[in-house]
């Protein structure tokens, strides 16, 4: 036999009143289970909780202490861009020699300066022709190993070179300038003496001779090159 709800305890009878009246008392009760449930498990694991409360800090402190990370990257440089650069860097020394006379004008060597000095590929002229660099008449005060050497007939006009110098390395690559369109690769293949090496490349007319990194490292004509120092003494 079934049994019979009482009409006070039928749910379904409750008012409106009555509902939210159990749903409050429902909440309060759960409220203090989860409350008893969290002091029960504290006790058992407080530094879990501990953890679990302070977690915010501790993932700040982390992004704090960490250190910076340094990427290393790898440039690839071609040996093509840095004849480029040590061209268009040392060209500027190299000056054009005019010789004037009654018949032409006409360039006949290039020439850099250094140490109030004008050095250039040997060439031939009269006595009575006119040699200019930048409309300046110069005259040749001397020779050394095959190269000319000039100075200013009036005064020190044509500003010396100053570049950055170094001495070249066996085996290393050479870029010789003979003129501002004329440019030969070559390399270092003997020490002759401190201030005398030979490479590679053998011409009869004056180079600046300069490495890859833009230091000019001397003059080079006849398969030798000649140190800016060689030609103080």
């Amino acid at each position: 036999m079934a049994k019979k709800i009482r009409p006070e305890n039928d749910i379904e009878r409750l008012t409106n009143q009555q509902m939210v009246l159990l749903t409050f008392l429902i909440a309060i009760i759960s409220a203090i289970a989860s409350a008893i449930a969290v002091i029960r498990f504290y006790e058992r694991n407080p530094q879990i909780v501990t953890k679990i409360i302070n977690k915010k800090e501790i993932v700040q402190q982390t992004i704090e202490k960490t250190p910076e990370v340094k990427v290393n990257r790898t440039v690839v440089i071609r040996e093509s861009d840095l004849v480029s650069k040590a061209i268009e860097k040392n060209s500027q020394y190299l000056l054009d020699i005019i010789l004037k006379n009654e018949d032409s004008d006409m360039k006949v060597a290039s020439a850099v300066k250094f140490d109030n000095k004008i050095f250039t590929s040997p060439f031939d002229f009269a006595p009575e022709d006119k040699i200019f660099i930048n409309n300046i008449e110069i005259k040749k005060i001397g020779e050394k190993n095959g190269i000319f050497i000039f100075q200013e007939v009036e005064g020190s006009l044509i500003k010396d070179m100053k570049a950055i110098t170094a001495l070249p390395k066996l085996g290393s690559t050479t870029i010789n300038l003979f003129s501002k369109t004329h440019v030969e690769k070559s390399s270092v293949i003997h020490k002759i003496n401190d201030q005398v090496f030979s490479q590679s490349l053998k011409r009869d007319n004056i180079s600046l001779v300069i490495n890859l990194s833009g230091k000019v490292i001397g003059l080079g004509i006849n398969g030798k090159i000649y140190s800016l120092t060689y030609f103080k003494n």
